[in-house]
């Protein structure tokens, strides 16, 4: 995982999110390896991918590209090229 900017946990994307998701929680769980049921129950797979959590992340994280990348990689697991 590539490394980025701290989360400082003020809640702003989660006060942003229009579907009341918790991208903190989902950034710090796929920081920490989440697999993709765990990422499932947090809400990872329901994320429109809209970046209206970045909007007002003062910390500036990319949060829908990891997003996106983490179901990207769950989607390629157990494929070859």
């Amino acid at each position: 995982m590539t490394e980025h900017p701290r989360c400082i946990n003020c809640l702003a994307c989660v006060e942003a999110c229009p579907r009341g998701l918790l991208p903190n929680i989902m950034f710090h769980a796929i920081l920490h390896d989440a697999d993709e049921a765990e990422a499932a129950a947090i809400g990872l797979l329901r994320c429109g991918l809209c970046r209206t959590c970045e909007s007002g992340c003062p910390a500036g994280l990319p949060l829908a590209d990891v997003f996106a990348a983490t179901r990207a990689g769950f989607g390629n697991k157990g494929r070859t090229s």
